[in-house]
Order: structure tokens, then C-alpha cells, then sequence
């Protein structure tokens, strides 16, 4: 599985200090997006397993949430055919 937190580019070491407390590996990278019809920095943490983890998942996005004082982030749970060797 693929899982995705997109959330605004704010307090970027921050949440990457977060999400290497929660997981081993994982990719981080810019983008842009538009909330509510105003464009913004996003940044997007990508993490795949092919264990369960949506409740850890869940759990970082909750607190990239509380630290960014956002009104929401998005998680996605995609499949996919990605794996480690």
C-alpha cells in the first residue's frame, strides 16, 4: 500500500523530525496546492508497506495537523504494486 499526507509546506524539519520517529523510510517532497480557492506550498510524505500501518499513518497526520494549526490533511491509502528488496 501506498499512503500519502499532503499538507501545507509549513514547519517542514518539524514533520520530518515526526515522521522519522513513526517510520523507517519514507519520501517527502514539494508541491503546490489550493485550499478553499487559495493557492499554497504543500508538502506531501509518502510512505509504502505492505503491513496495515493506517493507524500510525493517522496518527502523524493528526499531529502535523495540531502542530501546523491546519483545518484539515489529507490521507490517501492507494494500492499499488510497489515493494522493497
Amino acid at each position: 500500500m501506498l499512503y500519502r499526507i499532503m499538507t501545507e509546506n509549513v514547519n517542514g524539519e518539524a514533520v520530518k523530525k515526526m515522521a522519522g520517529k513513526q517510520f523507517d523510510a519514507f519520501t517527502m517532497f514539494n508541491a503546490r496546492g489550493i485550499w478553499k480557492g487559495i493557492e499554497e506550498s504543500s508538502l506531501i510524505i509518502e510512505v509504502v508497506s505492505e503491513l496495515p500501518i493506517i493507524k500510525k499513518v493517522k496518527a502523524l497526520a493528526r499531529r502535523i495537523k495540531k502542530l501546523n494549526s491546519q483545518e484539515a490533511v489529507l490521507v490517501e491509502v492507494l494500492q499499488n504494486n510497489s515493494f522493497l528488496i
